[in-house]
């Protein structure tokens, strides 16, 4: 089953990491061929979502393996009064120069806290360095077409 996304899970992805300003670090799990979890950190240079999809740009060589194989993975987001563990099925992929770009769409999400939490998400500092290292440029503009594409092609 599909679910529509939470609009603080769609809040929380939307954005873009400046330089010298910190921003959340995303885990991103899959399984790899042992069975065991396996972590990608992502930041939100490389996530955009809609309230039908999550899409993600993935450079990890383990990650785009186990999500090619399985087609599916779990996204944990911490906002500052809960987290959210997301489950999703990938739409489609699109390999480009070595990234993949992925569209998601979510079977279930588990929100876990409330009002009464107060916490602080993961972080780093984004440096030059890192927006480079990442492809942040070209993520940033594979995120933009796989979004165009795909919710012009799939509209609800």
């Amino acid at each position: 089953m599909v679910e529509n996304i939470d609009s603080s899970i769609v809040e929380a992805l939307t954005g873009y990491p400046e330089v010298g300003v910190p921003d959340a670090i995303i885990p991103l799990l899959t399984v790899d061929e042992a069975g065991y979890p396996h972590v990608c950190l992502l930041s939100r240079a490389e996530l955009d979502a809609d309230a039908s999809h999550i899409y993600a740009v993935v450079a990890s060589t383990v990650s785009k393996s186990n999500i090619r194989r399985d087609r599916r993975a779990t996204l944990i987001l911490f906002t500052a009064l809960a987290a959210y563990y997301c489950k999703l099925d990938v739409a489609t992929i699109n390999e480009d120069d070595g990234l993949l770009g992925i569209v998601f769409t979510v079977s279930s999400t588990k929100k876990d806290g409330d009002e009464s939490f107060h916490m602080q998400a993961p972080n780093y500092l984004p440096t030059e360095a890192i927006a480079s290292n990442e492809h942040w440029t070209h993520s940033r503009t594979l995120l933009r077409e796989l979004k165009t594409e795909y919710s012009d092609k799939h509209l609800d």
